[in-house]
């Protein structure tokens, strides 16, 4: 009886020693994901996805292993001492809103990025009302007052039979606008939109070739005696259909049985053949608009929903040249998708390094499946 107790113990201690290395070679190829393009070599993103969660799991792991004072616990700690950077890109405890000179008097640049997922003009899910929601988004527009807005997903009613841009020139102070809809439908308008209080001196677009729903303006503001640019960016999402999120809902209550097998096998290839071919379209989108940046002659900010997390390759090319507003001036986790997903941060305000940063929020409102971002910059003229 001693021994069969004695095997059994020895028994599970080798299959979650099994289930530690495997976690942990996880962790180190989520670590490393962002430095991999995935039109190299798509797998490692897969699970930058899940890097959050496989970091949380493995300290809980090494915590155990701990207490047990094994030398496995060692391996652990030192796999999660080399993840530690990059895990403080999602949960930020140490920032603080940059220092001011005194040249940085002058009035801030308050400025908001907004997925507002077309004014939920199509929104299937929550909404009874769905001008009750729309008109939410224009309340609290009017009230953050920002001086810049850049919405992604923006739609507009020719006919005017659904107001949506019309009507937040009319009510707020930033109606300088510039606005591209890349997909039209009869009187249906799909694109997106920046608004500004300042002056703007000069329009573009920037294409991504076949994407009909994803693109890149810049706008040139008159800011004081400056010309700054502001990048409004929408790129690539996984595109997964209603269906695919009542299944990622619903699959832990799945009755495993030979039908349900095949179901889960069936929509598991679906979304991983979504998710890689994003991954793919996003590193060439973002190749695209960091080349133009890179040029750029004027201190640049770039609002995007760009779908992907801070572990993704996508982000690492971004914050090579230009800084995350929500790490030098926000706190917390700083989540911004409001659906099934938790802890996704996958809106951002990106700027160059002309700027100064301060008081970075993430509005906590059920206005859309995106929470609303905004941050204050300073120019720093010196």
């Amino acid at each position: 009886m001693v021994k069969a107790k004695k095997k059994k113990r020895t028994f599970l201690g080798k299959v979650l020693r099994f289930i530690t290395y495997l976690l942990l070679i996880a962790l180190l190829i989520s670590t490393v994901a962002h430095y991999i393009s995935p039109e190299r070599f798509w797998l490692p993103a897969f699970f930058g996805i899940l890097f959050p969660y496989l970091y949380v799991l493995n300290a809980v792991i090494f915590i155990i292993w701990l207490i047990f004072r094994k030398i496995i616990s060692i391996y652990a700690f030192v796999v999660l001492l080399l993840s530690l950077p990059l895990f403080f890109n999602f949960f930020n405890i140490f920032s603080v809103s940059e220092k001011l000179s005194d040249n940085d008097i002058r009035k801030p640049l308050n400025i908001m990025s907004f997925n507002v997922r077309d004014f939920n003009i199509g929104n299937p899910l929550k909404d009874v009302d769905k001008k009750q929601r729309r008109n939410n988004i224009f309340k609290f527009i009017q009230d953050e007052s920002p001086d810049i807005v850049c919405f992604q997903e923006a739609y507009f009613d020719t006919l005017h039979k659904y107001k949506t841009i019309d009507t937040l020139i009319r009510i707020q102070n930033a109606r300088n606008t510039h606005v591209y809809f890349a997909f039209k439908r009869h009187e249906h308008q799909f694109g997106i939109a920046t608004l500004s209080k300042y002056p703007i001196v000069n329009r573009h677009m920037i294409s991504f070739n076949k994407s009909m729903r994803n693109l890149c303006i810049y706008t040139d503001i008159l800011y004081d005696e400056d010309t700054i640019r502001i990048y409004n960016a929408h790129f690539s999402s996984i595109g997964l259909s209603s269906e695919d999120l009542m299944f990622i809902d619903n699959v832990s209550s799945l009755n495993i049985d030979n039908g349900a097998t095949q179901k889960l096998d069936k929509s598991i290839k679906k979304i991983a053949g979504r998710l890689r071919s994003a991954f793919v379209e996003r590193a060439n989108q973002v190749a695209i608009v960091t080349e133009h940046i890179k040029s750029c002659p004027y201190p640049s900010v770039l609002c995007t929903d760009l779908n992907d997390t801070p572990s993704s390759y996508a982000y690492y090319c971004l914050t090579r040249y230009l800084s995350d507003a929500f790490l030098k001036s926000g706190k917390g986790l700083g989540k911004t998708y409001n659906g099934i997903l938790p802890y996704f941060r996958i809106d951002y305000i990106f700027y160059s390094n002309l700027f100064k940063s301060y008081n970075f929020k993430t509005h906590y409102r059920d206005l859309s499946d995106h929470y609303p971002i905004s941050v204050s910059l300073y120019l720093d003229k010196e």
